[in-house]
């Protein structure tokens, strides 16, 4: 099959180019082209004193590629991700004329700074904030908008799934595609999400994710009635509201999208919950395994919520009375807590979700991206910048991603599990003790 290119002239970055001078550049080969691998990709674009611009070869010394396994209108769905702690990170990783159109990211661009400086965290059925959180830097931010915006200038190699990866040499790593291409580099680095190719090629069985023991539904709606998009707006904190219910279920509701401020006909909503078994009228724990329920349906969404207050308990009965048969697929949570990897002398490492897949109840998926990219970029600076020793660089930054990557993992699987539990436990939660501040210092 053909090979996809987007963005930017084929091999500018070091794909399918000739050198032409006397020493080859450092070549990065990244797999995924999700948040970490685009700014990982921007971030080896800018000028980080490298030396002389050779513009008929390399920018700045180091050579890199993107590839990914879908095509580029595959992901038909879409949703939300916040980021604020890790906001400093980004003037390291993108140009300054991506930082300057951010908002074009946001799922609301009429949002500032001091709306999207707290998240809230408010009570089922009385609709009590339980917790105001400061997010000072924070956006909430669009995945088909983010990864729009973050691979503008970059070369990306989509249909090319990975079947393999070799070490021709003391120095170098290849990757196979299942097209029969493939790319050698010096630095290969996995950012293929939470079921990780690369990841299962480092560990074999330790790589499989571990599915979690809950439900879960993602959806967005949209409401043709204006009045009902208004009235849930208007009742809804801003940013995001994460609302708890004390039979054993979160349900976060926020805008997704806003393409009409004027008309909101056209605001799209992003549903997204998890429940006990327990909460589940039509599939009772003792009956099913957790992440093989059916299709659920905005008829069964409407029956959970209708104890919920508002704007929740009619933001679900209007879905379902507008388009009753629309199905909402059962999502599988599923998360990974990080194990040491072979990096095979410092030539493959991970970053991102590939690297530690966590649930989204701490909101700390995207911040921890970022936070590996700039981490991952500097190592590969020290390498072929500084002439820092490889292995001993690229060892490091692993390091500190399993130790930070396994607390967080660990800790976000327990704020879903008290929040599944709130009567015994969400006071004592992790977000009700230390709100969403990262698990290791900065």
């Amino acid at each position: 099959m053909d090979t996809e290119k987007i963005n930017g002239v084929n091999g500018v970055h070091g794909f399918n180019r000739v050198h032409h001078a006397a020493k080859a550049p450092f070549k990065v080969i990244i797999i995924g082209a999700g948040a970490c691998g685009l700014l990982v990709g921007q971030g080896l674009k800018k000028d980080h004193n490298l030396g002389e611009k050779d513009t008929d070869a390399v920018q700045n010394g180091i050579a890199y590629s993107i590839h990914d396994k879908e095509l580029a209108t595959s992901r038909p769905r879409d949703w939300g991700m916040s980021y604020f702690w890790s906001a400093d990170y980004l003037p390291k990783l993108l140009p300054e004329s991506l930082i300057q159109r951010l908002t074009e990211i946001q799922v609301d661009p009429t949002v500032g700074p001091e709306r999207a400086a707290h998240m809230f965290v408010t009570h089922g059925t009385t609709g009590e904030i339980l917790r105001q959180i400061p997010t000072p830097g924070g956006r909430r931010v669009g995945r088909r908008k983010l990864r729009k915006l973050w691979s503008e200038g970059i070369d990306i190699n989509f249909n090319q799934k990975l079947t393999s990866i070799s070490y021709p040499s003391n120095d170098t790593v290849t990757a196979h595609f299942h097209d029969g291409t493939s790319v050698t580099g010096n630095i290969l680095l996995g950012t293929d999400g939470g079921g990780s190719t690369v990841r299962r090629y480092l560990l074999g069985d330790k790589a499989e994710p571990k599915t979690v023991n809950c439900e879960m539904a993602n959806f967005n709606v949209r409401y043709q009635n204006p009045e009902h998009a208004l009235f849930i707006h208007k009742r809804l904190q801003p940013n995001v509201d994460q609302g708890v219910h004390p039979k054993g279920q979160m349900l976060t509701m926020c805008l997704q999208d806003v393409p009409d401020p004027n008309d909101p006909t056209t605001w799209l909503f992003q549903v997204t919950s998890t429940w006990a078994p327990w909460v589940d009228p039509y599939h009772p724990s003792e009956t099913r395994t957790a992440g093989t329920a059916p299709p659920h349906s905005l008829a069964k969404m409407a029956d959970i919520a209708a104890d919920w207050c508002s704007p929740r308990k009619e933001a679900m009965a209007w879905a379902r009375d507008q388009d009753v048969e629309t199905p909402i697929f059962a999502d599988r949570m599923a998360t990974w807590i990080p194990v040491p990897w072979d990096s095979h002398a410092g030539r493959v490492t991970l970053g991102g979700d590939a690297a530690h897949a966590v649930t989204f109840h701490r909101a700390q998926g995207l911040n921890n991206c970022i936070r590996d990219a700039k981490q991952f970029l500097d190592a590969v600076l020290k390498v072929a910048r500084d002439g820092g020793d490889q292995t001993e660089a690229i060892e490091a930054y692993g390091a500190e991603v399993v130790d930070r990557g396994a607390a967080e993992v660990q800790l976000s699987e327990e704020q879903l599990n008290c929040a599944h539990e709130f009567e015994a436990k969400f006071d004592k939660s992790p977000v009700m003790q230390v709100g969403f501040t990262p698990v290791r210092p900065r």
